[in-house]
């Protein structure tokens, strides 16, 4: 995703975990408001005991003010994934848990029917890096909820 909403290219497989390091990209959202993308990927179950790369990629999720959780639509067990995800967040520094976040489902162009995929209880965005749908739309909701975190910090 991040390599279809920036200038960042990073290694991009057909497997998981192809990523060894975070990378960033530049995000234009409008015409006068930009912000930075972190791609931090590979957090696994564990990641928050060190399994994997975990310690890593965790400390920098610490300087990120809007968590977005990017699930593979196309899992075995997406709702499952992202249960995971929030508790390795949460057993590393639970306060990360107050943290505005979204949920972004994404390889929709391989999903016959939304219908298909859990109902979380919650918002969630719908996005296929493949084919580019729904990425305009995130792009505006991920700098809404950045400019929200901006209002709070200033007010």
């Amino acid at each position: 995703m991040l390599s279809r909403v920036s200038a960042a290219r990073p290694k991009i497989a057909a497997y998981p975990f192809t990523t060894l390091s975070p990378n960033l990209g530049l995000v234009r959202a409008g015409d006068f408001r930009n912000f930075l993308l972190a791609d931090i990927p590979g957090l696994i179950e564990g990641a928050s005991k060190g399994k994997g790369l975990g310690f890593d990629f965790l400390r920098h999720i610490e300087r990120c003010r809007v968590l977005i959780y990017l699930v593979d639509a196309t899992s075995a067990d997406p709702a499952g994934d992202l249960v995971i995800l929030r508790q390795e967040l949460s057993a590393y520094k639970s306060e990360l848990m107050d943290r505005r976040s979204m949920v972004v489902w994404n390889k929709m162009d391989s999903v016959p029917d939304r219908d298909t995929l859990p109902d979380l209880g919650e918002p969630v965005s719908y996005v296929s890096a493949v084919t580019g749908e729904g990425l305009d739309a995130l792009i505006y909701k991920i700098d809404s909820l950045i400019a929200e975190e901006e209002e709070e910090d200033d007010g």
